[in-house]
């Protein structure tokens, strides 16, 4: 019966130690809690244990194993606290690594802010002068009738004859004021604007001189498109980059690595982006300030990367035309819709194509 209640003594004095030491260590760190030592004594037996029988001893051990169940719970909680932590800080080094690569693949210096705002404001200031300047419509005969929203043949045959007087009137400064609009259109990412102006553009210059539409409106619209696109950057350039940034960040994260990655080809690619239908003009004259491309190559890009575009705009302007009210398309413009066809079958496949060749012959050139 003595060894019984030295052994119950010994139970309860190791108990309010082990409750001392994790009370302790609970409020130090519960990233260094340590789940508690089993309640027994090295060098007795399983024999001479009892488990305890009064009310004070049963406690005594309950809060000892609580304890321990609150520590194991907390250790868990920082192993996992420590495990999503490092898993995040892993991410983000990650981003941090892209973006310094990123950065030490930009040009080591980009163009001087107060050159681009003075090359915009003068812009914008020529482009109001030019549209400020034009005759009125009224000044051709039957121009205070024009229709402004056709929709039928004979408003269309109607507006047409308008804009073919005021162009044998004033036909140097009907093409600058397209022009203006033009560009004016592209500035701001007008949706739609590129495609009716370069129909517009064959269908008023194909009678004007012999294959006016190739010498006349295709070289309007390509540089029109070329001069806005970079209307277009410097406004993205000195107002709209974060913005940019924040509402497109995958898309924009993409063409900075693409560009980033093929540096030494970056006109090229850009090329092939502007001819693809599947990227959109707008996000490439937008985005283009965030990657390293410079301007100048970035106009010289998007002036041959339009090309194929308005060479079937300006062609099917200058076929609908020569149309007249009840007549058949394919009458007499069967050869030219297949041949446009036939293009632009070809400019799908011509960024792929573009690449294939730079990359023969880079390797040409490494070889």
């Amino acid at each position: 019966m003595g060894a019984t209640s030295s052994q119950h003594s010994n139970l309860i004095a190791d108990a309010e130690s082990h409750k001392r030491l994790v009370i302790h260590r609970r409020n130090a760190s519960s990233d260094s809690v340590e789940m508690p030592r089993v309640l027994h004594r090295r060098n007795a037996s399983s024999d001479d244990i009892e488990m305890p029988s009064s009310p004070s001893e049963k406690h005594e051990v309950a809060i000892v194993v609580e304890a321990s169940r609150e520590a194991e719970k907390g250790r868990v909680r920082g192993k996992q606290k420590g495990g999503v932590g490092d898993i995040e800080r892993g991410i983000q080094e990650e981003e941090e690594d892209d973006e310094e690569k990123l950065h030490r693949t930009a040009p080591a210096q980009e163009p001087p802010r107060t050159v681009v705002m003075l090359f915009f404001a003068a812009g914008m200031v020529v482009l109001f002068l030019i549209l400020y300047m034009l005759p009125p419509l009224r000044s051709v005969p039957d121009g205070d009738k024009f229709v402004y929203k056709p929709t039928t043949a004979r408003e269309l045959e109607f507006d047409k004859n308008v804009l073919l007087q005021y162009r044998d009137l004033h036909s140097e400064r009907l093409l600058l004021g397209m022009c203006a609009v033009y560009i004016l259109t592209q500035t701001f990412c007008l949706p739609g604007s590129g495609t009716t102006l370069n129909l517009l553009a064959g269908a008023l210059y194909t009678e004007f001189m012999p294959y006016g539409e190739f010498f006349v409106a295709m070289p309007f619209c390509m540089l029109s498109t070329a001069v806005g696109a970079l209307m277009c950057w410097a406004l993205s350039f000195l107002t709209a980059r974060d913005l940019v940034t924040r509402a497109f960040p995958e898309k924009v994260r993409w063409l900075r690595k693409l560009v980033a990655d093929n540096r030494s080809s970056a006109p090229i690619l850009f090329v092939s982006l502007r001819m693809s239908p599947i990227v959109p003009a707008y996000f490439l004259n937008i985005a283009a300030p965030l990657t390293p491309l410079p301007p100048l190559h970035f106009f010289f890009a998007t002036l041959a990367g339009c090309a194929p575009h308005a060479f079937v705009t300006v062609k099917t302007g200058a076929t609908l035309s020569r149309l007249h009210p009840g007549e058949s398309l394919l009458q007499h413009n069967l050869g030219q819709l297949l041949i446009m066809l036939l293009l632009a079958i070809l400019v799908c496949f011509l960024p792929s194509l573009t690449k294939r060749l730079h990359n023969r012959i880079v390797g040409q050139r490494d070889a």
